[in-house]
């Protein structure tokens, strides 16, 4: 696979629009991911050792070495010089020149999301599709009634609507830079806020993928090292 640790993403942070990388644990080798490891902070390094399985904490050496990494090439600084700092509810920002670059993280089960925009504020989410989560507690207990209607619309599996209610929620409120937990009820089809648009995407047929920025889908560059294009979704 090469060096993946010195991934290069051209023009990462030098055009318009938002950009998004997807990647898969499984194309990095120990070696890569031992390597990725010393761009971390010593925070970050401790915080890797704390996971309980391995494959978790490869996920986290992974997404934050990479994470280093391009925006250490879109500052032409090393990415160990890169300082980040992180709000109270644990969005992510560069310190010291926090209006140059504008990006996001996330990760589940073996798959990676990392969000820029030069201009302006950008979250995303990504969530592995579980066919037997027991989602209906948490529909009752904080979703709409627009979030219920559009989960119970004919059509699609309602477990895959739940998952892109959940991405959509998750990206916008990250792009806010706010906690989930006491935000649940956000309203996700018809935004009030008019400086975010949602765009959701199925990747491969196990994940969902949303971003919340503010471009158009049509605006949005997607980039996968050696991976499949996701399929973007449309929300009614």
């Amino acid at each position: 696979m090469g060096n993946r640790n010195n991934i290069k993403v051209p023009g990462i942070g030098k055009q318009d629009q938002s950009q998004l990388v997807i990647i898969s644990n499984s194309d990095f080798h120990p070696e890569e991911i031992r390597r990725l490891g010393e761009l971390l902070t010593p925070e970050e390094r401790l915080k890797s050792l704390r996971f309980r399985f391995p494959h978790d904490r490869d996920s986290y050496i992974i997404v934050h070495g990479l994470l280093q990494q391009l925006l250490g090439e879109y500052l032409d600084v090393p990415p160990v010089s890169v300082s980040i700092g992180y709000n109270a509810y644990g969005k992510p920002y560069l310190t010291g020149d926090p209006g140059r670059m504008f990006f996001n993280l996330s990760h589940s089960a073996g798959v990676s999301v990392l969000a820029f925009d030069p201009a302006n504020e950008i979250g995303v989410d990504v969530e592995q599709i579980r066919k037997n989560f027991e989602y209906r507690p948490i529909v009752d207990r904080f979703f709409s009634d627009d979030d219920k209607r559009y989960l119970d619309s004919p059509g699609k599996e309602p477990v895959l609507r739940f998952y892109e209610i959940w991405t959509r929620k998750e990206a916008l409120l990250k792009a806010f830079g706010t906690g989930i937990t006491e935000n649940l009820d956000i309203n996700v089809f018809s935004l009030k806020d008019p400086g975010f648009s949602l765009t959701t995407m199925r990747y491969t047929r196990d994940y969902v993928i949303s971003v919340a920025a503010a471009h158009r889908p049509d605006r949005i560059r997607i980039l996968i090292p050696d991976g499949e294009k996701p399929e973007l979704l449309i929300i009614d």
